[in-house]
């Protein structure tokens, strides 16, 4: 392990983003954080916990009551079986994925992810002692290709990695795609699908599909969900795992191991987000995405108009210059921080985070608009 430790990096976005921070005056366009505060009522929960004294430890695999509301709601999305065995409490979504690949990989075990891709998935696979497979869609508008999907696959593959909608891109893997990976997992048997969720609230004017609707695969999906960007509450570290029990029972044993348990207040806060109507967020998202989708193109970027998520994906592959040139030269001469594409393995790429208030993103805009005619 330590040498696995040594060998991977600190995020590509935190420490880009510090970089920025050493200048002044600077736009942030980076970090998917959503601005909006956590609903009153979810805090209210929480201090009523603290009121009633609900800070001892609880157990390891979440609260019974949290556990119980997480499998009634799930089963009713795509219409399965599952229960409380079928659910463990994690410290946001990062714990659900890092319980997902210990769990699954053995040394040597491959996993694929669809790049560009979230940045933490590779060495999160480094650290479980598997190995990452890159399927590139760059040049298939984000969405995913059966024959070039199983060029990659063979019986040491453990797992494939599906985040829809997708960060950065912000866009969702359409009936086809899942249609492919369906197609790879029937044929392979011992092939698994890691579904990371946690943006799949906000998806705009298309309709989400997903892995779940397979009933045949169902024995062989983890679904990895938090309630960090669906209910504004970064900061209170709290997610899920659903999973076939017998996962569920491994991935106790090391969740044991690393934490013993969930902050139990915002355990007890979690049990309001199921009464809590959070819709405005996604109306809000939408209208911030078609104004920095509109004000890009008006620029001449070639972009695509993302269907979920807050993140928007532009092309820069006609300026000549790599992402990170890209980005620091804008920061450097525009005040304004936007994070690499090399960082989600696409370097003809930048992507930028809408989920900032209307008046940062027009002040954003307006610098990145004085940095194009520059060029």
């Amino acid at each position: 392990m330590k040498n696995r430790i040594e060998n991977i990096g600190i995020s590509g976005i935190r420490s880009f983003t510090a970089l920025c921070s050493q200048m002044d005056d600077m736009l942030y366009l980076t970090i998917g954080e959503p601005d909006f505060d956590t609903p009153q009522a979810i805090k209210d929960a929480a201090k009523k916990a603290l009121d009633d004294n609900k800070t001892h430890y609880p157990p390891a695999l979440g609260l019974t009551s949290l556990r119980e509301k997480i499998a009634s709601y799930e089963a009713t999305l795509f219409n399965e079986d599952i229960s409380i065995d079928n659910v463990i409490i994690t410290n946001g979504a990062t714990e659900g994925l890092v319980l997902a690949m210990w769990t699954l990989l053995s040394e040597g075990d491959t996993l694929i992810q669809p790049s560009p891709g979230y940045t933490l998935y590779g060495s999160q696979v480094t650290l479980a002692g598997g190995k990452v497979l890159t399927l590139d869609i760059s040049n298939n508008a984000f969405q995913i290709d059966e024959s070039a999907l199983r060029n990659l696959v063979d019986n040491d593959t453990k797992a494939i990695l599906l985040t829809s909608p997708n960060n950065p891109t912000g866009q969702v893997l359409n009936k086809e795609s899942l249609v492919a990976v369906a197609s790879v997992m029937r044929d392979y048997p011992n092939l698994y699908a890691i579904l990371d969720d946690v943006y799949d609230v906000f998806v705009y004017d298309t309709k989400l599909h997903s892995m779940r609707e397979y009933d045949d695969l169902r024995d062989r999906l983890i679904v990895v969900q938090a309630f960090s960007k669906s209910h504004a509450m970064t900061g209170w570290r709290i997610g899920y795992v659903i999973a076939p029990k017998d996962l569920i029972d491994e991935m106790h044993k090391l969740h044991q191991n690393l934490m013993a348990g969930v902050n139990s207040i915002a355990q007890e806060a979690a049990l309001s987000t199921f009464e809590v109507d959070n819709n405005y967020m996604r109306i809000e998202y939408k209208k911030r995405r078609d104004y920095v989708y509109k004000r890009l193109v008006d620029m001449g970027m070639d972009v695509m108009l993302p269907e979920g998520a807050f993140y928007i994906f532009p092309n820069i592959s006609k300026y000549k210059m790599s992402s990170y040139d890209f980005c620091l030269k804008c920061a450097n001469e525009q005040k304004l921080a936007m994070i690499p594409g090399v960082y989600f393995g696409s370097d003809d790429y930048i992507r930028l985070s809408y989920c900032y208030s209307m008046e940062v993103l027009e002040k954003s805009l307006d610098r990145l608009e004085a940095f194009m005619k520059s060029l």
